[in-house]
């Protein structure tokens, strides 16, 4: 009788030493997770005015160790359909990629940085299909970047509204962009009188909405 409590005990205590050591293993295994470096990578299109794209990449550490940037890579797309059916072989052998260096910036646990995205001219942004971060340890860190398509609408600037308006000697130009996702309008006024100065005015990062409706009280 106290051999068959012996052994059941011995059973009892083995199954809990079993489950302690694979909580603990799981415990160290999570621990080791939340330590490990994380960079979230994404990109921003913006426009300060129809002659100045501000687009820049914003990189955000969301790990527990800090993150130095050495470099940021940018995948070109090959000119001609055979290379582009095997891509990462012609980035190999032709290239068909631009590094942009920058100052080993640091990136502490929980913050973010932006970078301005760099590309020579005469290379258009909707020829990138990849980006990447690459840090000191050369570990690449992949950029959220959007399909061609998508990449071209975000990129492009149009004109869409061009007016002269006259009154009280005041000649007003209207122009008005879409630039990206946003929209923005431009005023010059030039006066025909020497008592009046000429003057701009600027509305910047319109949705479509504030847009038509700005539009409609000047027209």
């Amino acid at each position: 009788m106290i051999t068959e409590h012996l052994a059941l005990w011995g059973a009892i205590t083995g199954t809990i030493g079993t489950i302690a050591g694979i909580v603990n293993l799981w415990l160290r295994f999570k621990q080791h997770n939340l330590d490990k470096p994380k960079l979230v990578c994404i990109a921003d299109f913006q426009f300060y005015d129809p002659s100045t794209p501000t687009h820049s990449l914003v990189a955000i550490n969301g790990g527990k160790r800090p993150i130095t940037i050495d470099k940021i890579k940018y995948y070109i797309n090959p000119p001609s359909w055979k290379l582009k059916i095997i891509k990462s072989r012609s980035h190999k052998l032709h290239g068909f990629s631009y590094i942009q260096k920058t100052r080993k910036l640091t990136i502490e646990e929980g913050q973010n940085k932006a970078f301005n995205i760099d590309i020579p001219n005469g290379l258009p942004i909707h020829n990138i299909y990849k980006v990447s971060f690459y840090d000191q340890t050369n570990k690449e860190w992949h950029v959220k970047w959007p399909r061609t398509s998508k990449l071209k609408k975000l990129t492009s600037q149009e004109l869409i509204h061009e007016r002269e308006i006259t009154s009280d000697n005041l000649t007003t130009i209207m122009k008005g962009w879409r630039l990206g996702n946003s929209y923005y309008i431009e005023l010059i006024t030039n006066s025909d009188t020497e008592s009046s100065k000429n003057s701009k005015k600027f509305y910047r990062n319109l949705t479509s909405v504030q847009y038509d409706n700005i539009i409609a009280t000047l027209e």
